[in-house]
């Protein structure tokens, strides 16, 4: 034999390995890619005591698409209903890690999409967090974090707070605004 031929890449195979002198036309069989990441072959070519390479570089196979427009949104205490706009093309699925969070859809078909994540009033004097994370075929799952504001401490403002009434007694009325649930008491 007066060349040889030999492949580093089991994905890169070669029609024959070696061969007699001469034009030379070496057929070389290239798997296809499933993987996400480029990836390289070199072929190795001897004859007598010269040797060249050729290098193959494969492109990566393309991942499903899921774009998302907004990844993350703040909301007052009171709640509110929030439209997440997103684009994929295939297939998709969304779930919520908080109970206060609920989606309009989970899952889905291809093509321009929004969902409606409805946030209940937050009642608690802190600020909380949820996520939703959307997942679509091969695509890197993506998310959206919301964040709700703590409720507001609680307030009471009393329009009137001395009274001044006679021996006879009387009737009066005490206006007053609150934002918390209220109880009134008399200490006699």
């Amino acid at each position: 034999h007066d060349w040889t031929a030999s492949s580093n890449q089991a994905w890169c195979t070669l029609a024959t390995t070696s061969g007699e002198k001469g034009n030379v036309s070496l057929k070389a069989t290239l798997a296809k890619n499933t993987a996400f990441e480029k990836r390289m072959a070199t072929i190795t070519l001897k004859a007598g005591t010269a040797s060249q390479k050729v290098i193959i570089t494969q492109e990566a196979a393309p991942k499903d698409k899921l774009e998302l427009v907004t990844t993350s949104f703040t909301v007052t205490a009171e709640g509110k209903d929030i439209h997440i706009p997103f684009s994929t093309d295939v297939a998709w699925e969304a779930n919520a890690d908080q109970e206060w969070c609920t989606l309009s859809a989970t899952s889905g078909e291809a093509g321009n999409q929004s969902i409606i994540a409805k946030i209940a009033k937050n009642k608690v004097k802190s600020e909380r967090k949820a996520t939703i994370t959307f997942k679509a075929g091969t695509a890197t799952p993506q998310t959206v974090t919301i964040t709700q504001e703590a409720a507001p401490p609680d307030e009471i403002e009393i329009k009137e707070t001395s009274f001044q009434v006679g021996t006879e007694g009387k009737e009066i009325e005490i206006s007053f605004t609150t934002n918390a649930a209220w109880m009134i008491a008399s200490n006699q």
